[in-house]
């Protein structure tokens, strides 16, 4: 079969709830701690780890307002956060997303905001694009998440911020490299709550689902000579 006759179809939707959920879940966690307090039950040690973080009136940065990123946004604005969102243009402002810029006002906003949720894809120009000046721009106080790709931060940058304390906490579903390294120092850090790149794959079975939903739609579509949904090329 010819390029000129092969059509590309992506999955978007179908991975929205599944990678945002998670993501969410992590936000929730590191602001009360339950990361630390899980590691002091593990030693069977009574620890008070102190003062914790409400998403309440909390000012959340979503950078990537794909199907993810919205999904994200909603959740924080339903539990009373502030969303600003940024994508690559300008558009109507979403559901969920109290305020809406592009990504060059990216250094503007990151010492502004209390979570950054990045949904990146992998491209060259997300490649290490939190650099080091900039997660030494945010809030100390900060949180840090990532269930986009693992490319957009370096690990000895990410390593850095958390153990330096640029930082308070980092959630992560994706690194670099995947699968991370045994001897990655990453991995003893406190305030880091890593899990290996699952959020998007079928462990909510409704994942699936939307896949072939997706699927059987488009071949209905290809067969009534009507327009396909996420087509690529």
């Amino acid at each position: 079969m010819s390029r000129s006759t092969t059509m590309l179809i992506s999955a978007t939707g179908a991975y929205g709830k599944a990678v945002a959920e998670h993501s969410f879940a992590m936000l929730l966690m590191l602001q009360k701690k339950l990361n630390l307090y899980r590691d002091a039950q593990k030693k069977n040690e009574w620890s008070d780890f102190g003062t914790v973080t409400s998403i309440t009136d909390a000012t959340v940065l979503v950078v990537g307002l794909g199907d993810i990123g919205l999904h994200f946004a909603r959740l924080a604005s339903a539990l009373g956060a502030h969303v600003i969102g940024l994508k690559r243009s300008m558009g109507p402002c979403p559901e969920g997303v109290h305020e809406l810029h592009t990504m060059d006002e990216l250094d503007e906003w990151l010492p502004k905001v209390d979570v950054v949720a990045s949904f990146v894809p992998s491209t060259a120009t997300t490649y290490h694009m939190y650099t080091k000046e900039r997660l030494m721009a945010m809030k100390d106080t900060a949180i840090f998440l990532n269930s986009g790709r693992g490319d957009a931060v370096a690990s000895e940058v990410l390593y850095e911020a958390l153990s330096e304390g640029w930082i308070a906490s980092a959630g992560i579903d994706v690194t670099e490299p995947e699968p991370l390294p045994t001897d990655s120092p990453l991995w003893q850090l406190p305030n880091l709550m890593m899990t290996p790149h699952i959020s998007g794959q079928f462990h909510l079975p409704e994942t699936f689902e939307r896949i072939v939903d997706i699927a059987a739609a488009n071949l209905e579509a290809y067969l009534k000579g009507e327009n396909l949904r996420n087509r690529i090329q």
